[in-house]
């Protein structure tokens, strides 16, 4: 899969996944403004019952003021006799009502409404909605005077009585929507308005969304990180791939130049005149094993790759001192070194070298780091090599003035196959193994290995190796 292809499929994903959000979120947005719709009807209806129950209350209080003209002008007929009697009890009794009722349409709507009983209409109702846990403000509202006279269950203004309003809040009430006109006058004009108002009523719906919500945002979550996941096991597989492909070009090249060495050394073997020549065959003889001695050792480095990989590799403890296996192994790369005009210095500062370990793997440990800062070393190779302890074992570092590494290598150093880029895929022999062996080696001993560097300025590669192997049971 090319990279192109990858991106491609990365921004069709990223934008399904943007518009799946945008679905989603349009979606509990709509279900908030449903639930909202709903609530409004609700408290409509709280308003309606409240007004239909403060009307049959002033009209019930409304007949009882109207029976005292009724049994006076009954009183006055005991005593009145004349045949135009009945015309004249309708027209007192009517002049009665009239002036009663203009009188009732002339109080106050702070005399026709008892703040106590309002209170307990409203919670009444507000019980019978199902809207009993949210907060709530109520109020009368008196067109006359523009402002409330009854807020919460309390009077607002300084009444007839003396008696003077309580602390209250009702500022929301003035701007609320939810309002419905209460009683009239002679004009029949509303004398005032019966207001409600709910301060936390965006909260008490989102309360209801929250589970839509939070579930929409973690299946989006999930296919995030799903989709990331794949995305980033794609380049990850991508990146494999590309260093194995790298790995196959350098074995054949590992490979083709020994065999090609070997099949010429055989070649010139055969020719008579060399086979005349005892010397001559000697030095083609050694030329053959050197580069089959070479070959061998490339090909156990992929074998005890492969073992460690399959955690199948057994270790033959013995104490070992490290000062030594040190000293061999910088007298094995010595010659290496010289051919480059480099040298190797050793700093061997450790009291306790003695440790418990594998010797043929700790050599290749050893081995491998100085390999690794000879091949990447663009000009006279300058190595140090220095050990130290620690409370529970010893430190080795090897540090170079080689090409150094970036951070992105510095991530990657250790992986297998892994190679740090110089311009050109075959100008550094090897697969891309020493620094994986290395670190499988130093973590089946218990130890840790890591790595300093900077570009241009040459790494340093500290290995930590305990005095003690815990012993398996």
């Amino acid at each position: 899969m090319s990279k192109r292809t990858i991106w491609i499929i990365t921004t069709v994903m990223a934008l399904a996944l943007i518009g799946l959000a945008t679905i989603q979120w349009n979606w509990v947005l709509w279900s908030v403004r449903l639930d909202e719709e709903k609530f409004d009807e609700k408290a409509q209806t709280v308003l309606s019952h409240v007004r239909d129950k403060l009307v049959r209350v002033d009209q019930q209080r409304f007949e009882k003021l109207i029976q005292a003209p009724r049994d006076s002008v009954n009183a006055l007929w005991s005593k009145h006799d004349g045949s135009d009697y009945d015309v004249w009890r309708s027209k007192k009794y009517y002049a009665e009502y009239q002036m009663m009722r203009e009188n009732n349409s002339k109080r106050r709507l702070q005399e026709r409404i008892s703040p106590k009983m309002l209170e307990r209409f409203v919670k009444s109702e507000l019980y019978n909605q199902g809207l009993r846990d949210i907060e709530v403000e109520y109020g009368i509202y008196d067109n006359s005077l523009h402002d409330f006279v009854i807020l919460n269950g309390n009077f607002t203004v300084v009444l007839p009585s003396g008696a003077k309003s309580e602390g209250v809040k009702g500022k929301g009430l003035y701007t609320s929507p939810l309002s419905i006109d209460l009683f009239e006058d002679e004009m029949g004009r509303p004398l005032g308005a019966l207001k409600i108002f709910f301060p936390k009523k965006i909260s008490w719906l989102w309360t209801s969304a929250w589970p839509l919500l939070l579930s929409s945002i973690l299946l989006i979550l999930l296919v995030t990180g799903s989709f990331a996941y794949v995305v980033w096991v794609i380049f990850r597989q991508k990146k494999v791939s590309q260093m194995k492909s790298d790995f196959i070009n350098n074995m054949t090249h590992e490979f083709k130049t020994p065999l090609a060495t070997i099949g010429l050394a055989s070649d010139n073997i055969l020719n008579q005149k060399i086979l005349e020549s005892p010397e001559k065959v000697k030095r083609f003889i050694e030329i053959i094993k050197q580069e089959n001695k070479r070959m061998l050792g490339q090909v156990e480095k992929v074998l005890q790759m492969a073992r460690f990989d399959r955690k199948k590799v057994k270790l033959t403890i013995s104490s070992l001192d490290m000062h030594e296996l040190i000293r061999n192994a910088v007298n094995n790369m010595d010659l290496s070194v010289k051919k480059k005009n480099g040298k190797i210095k050793m700093h061997l500062d450790a009291e306790k070298h003695r440790i418990e370990g594998d010797s043929t793997h700790i050599s290749n440990i050893i081995h491998n780091l100085l390999d690794n800062a000879i091949k990447y070393t663009e000009r006279a190779p300058e190595i140090v090599v220095s050990t130290r302890n620690n409370n529970n074992g010893i430190v080795i570092e090897v540090k170079d003035n080689g090409i150094g590494l970036s951070k992105e290598a510095m991530k990657e150093i250790f992986s297998n196959f892994y190679r740090v880029h110089t311009g050109n895929v075959h100008n550094v022999k090897g697969f891309g193994l020493g620094l994986s062996i290395v670190k499988s080696m130093t973590e089946a001993h218990g130890g840790k290995v890591s790595v300093k560097s900077e570009p241009g300025k040459g790494s340093t590669f500290t290995v930590f190796l305990p005095f003690k192997q815990k012993v398996e049971e």
